[in-house]
């Protein structure tokens, strides 16, 4: 694993040093880690034989498969390396395999599907025997033509001069690098330029039908946070990810206009302070408020302080569940058993939750906010600023009665028919919000209200992250 990743940073690093060091750097984005085989299409395809580097042309309109092999079997104890060379010919014409060298001995590994219903020496005689292999790994590439090649190196990069790599029908600009991840899943590379990373990023993080300043200030925030988040994922092989685990990035489909300009018009401009390029994390809303650092990651940074933006607009949420869904989430980090209610302990700042107490059958169990939103997912609570309503099953306002509910339900038969009661429970919980996100940083909302009010970037930069200043990186 450790010559697989070497291998991919080899190919991105000789990018980069192809490239000009200072002005617009190349960074490199795990495009996806889901492929077991991906259809691909480029000018240009290479693949590392031994020390030498193979490169072919690849037409135009044509495509090729690259795929992800696991050796199906291997013949174990060939005593030389030239008796594993003679039989890797011999069946060559047949099936390709693969030399790997154990202690003193070889491995011939064949480089056959998994799906195969036969090999030749399940068929024939065959003077040695053949056993399951490991789970080594290779790539095989399929052209157009039907030709098929294995490569000895697990790594291959894809280039385009003119038109643009392909991956099924998403297109890139720079380069895509393929190699199998740490889990032995195809992942793809895309290796590009900043600026072009920026046209693919900006849309996805922020409609391109909002206004042009407010464009640009995401441009810059998403800048600043891939310089300074460089190398977030180097142990996968790449620097950042295209998620919304460091930010969402489409390719050059994705590309608009709009964004375009915004990108062009701050074109090397980064957030700074202090003289160092600042984490410029951002959200969706603040509800009102952004927050300190320290209130959501326990760390205090000078520039990301609390401000009000009432020039946000207004954004709610909603989210009911029942208890027993509630239970079940809940579990993950309480031993709840049978909830009874849930009521808020303290605020954190600008009204955002901090403590909540749960009180079931098992106790009262404390728990912070942050780990109440984790286990309900960002799909459920939206952020942390929020209330708490408990609901009965006609879906009325829920009132915990003194005495236990006339309901009985059958514990156990121990010389009879034993049963307990249990006091009345809530059916539904529902939580009512402001904002989306961690609320640290720029407000994409704000951003846009303040865009609408007249601010320019530069201004609504400022208004977010205290103290900053912007500066020409390249």
């Amino acid at each position: 694993m450790r010559t697989m990743l070497l291998t991919t940073l080899v190919l991105i690093i000789v990018l980069l040093l192809t490239s000009e060091a200072t002005a617009n750097p190349t960074i490199s984005i795990g495009w996806s880690e889901q492929h077991g085989a991906a259809e691909v299409s480029a000018e240009f395809i290479s693949w590392r034989n031994g020390q030498q580097i193979v490169t072919r042309n690849i037409p135009d309109g044509a495509s090729l498969r690259v795929a992800l092999v696991i050796p199906r079997k291997s013949i174990l104890n060939v005593e030389s390396k030239a008796a594993a060379i003679w039989m890797q010919h011999a069946l060559q014409p047949v099936w390709a395999t693969r030399i790997v060298r154990s202690g003193s001995t070889y491995a011939l590994m064949l480089l056959g599907s998994e799906q195969e219903a036969k090999i030749p020496w399940e068929m024939d005689t065959c003077f040695a025997e053949w056993t399951r292999g490991s789970t080594n790994t290779a790539l095989s590439i399929t052209f157009d033509t039907g030709e098929t090649v294995y490569t000895l190196d697990r790594s291959v990069l894809l280039k385009s001069a003119i038109r643009q790599v392909q991956i099924g029908a998403i297109s890139f600009r720079g380069d895509i690098v393929f190699n199998p991840n740490r889990s032995n899943v195809l992942t793809s590379i895309n290796v590009l330029k900043i600026e072009d990373y920026l046209r693919g990023v900006v849309p996805n993080e922020m409609p391109a039908s909002w206004p042009l300043e407010a464009l640009k200030a995401q441009a810059l925030a998403a800048r600043s946070y891939a310089v300074r988040q460089f190398g977030k994922h180097r142990q996968d092989g790449f620097d950042l990810c295209s998620t919304v685990h460091c930010q969402a990035f489409a390719g050059a489909s994705s590309e608009h206009p709009q964004s375009d300009r915004a990108v062009a018009a701050t074109k090397g401009e980064v957030i700074t302070y202090g003289g160092t390029i600042i984490d410029a994390v951002y959200h969706a809303h603040s509800g009102g408020h952004t927050r300190n650092s320290e209130y959501v990651w326990g760390g205090v940074v000078s520039y990301l302080k609390g401000v009000a933006i009432p020039e946000e607009p207004p954004y709610t949420w909603t989210r009911r569940i029942t208890v027993l869904e509630f239970e079940r989430r809940i579990r993950n980090i309480a031993p709840v058993l049978f909830v009874l209610s849930v009521n808020i302990n303290s605020y954190a700042d600008t009204n955002h939750v901090n403590r909540l107490t749960i009180s079931s059958l098992s106790g009262n169990h404390t728990i912070s906010a942050q780990q109440l939103r984790s286990a309900m997912n960002a799909a459920l609570m939206r952020s942390t600023k929020f209330d708490i309503l408990l609901y009965d099953r006609y879906l009325l306002p829920y009132r915990a009665t003194s005495r236990p509910e006339l309901f009985a339900f059958e514990v156990g038969r121990v010389g009879g028919i034993f049963h307990g009661l249990l006091p009345t429970q809530p059916a539904f919980i529902e939580f009512v919000g402001r904002g989306f996100g961690h609320g640290v940083g720029m407000s994409q909302w704000g951003a846009y209200g303040l865009a609408l009010n007249g601010e320019n970037y530069q201004d609504i930069v400022r208004r977010f992250y205290t103290g900053v200043r912007l500066t020409k990186a390249w």
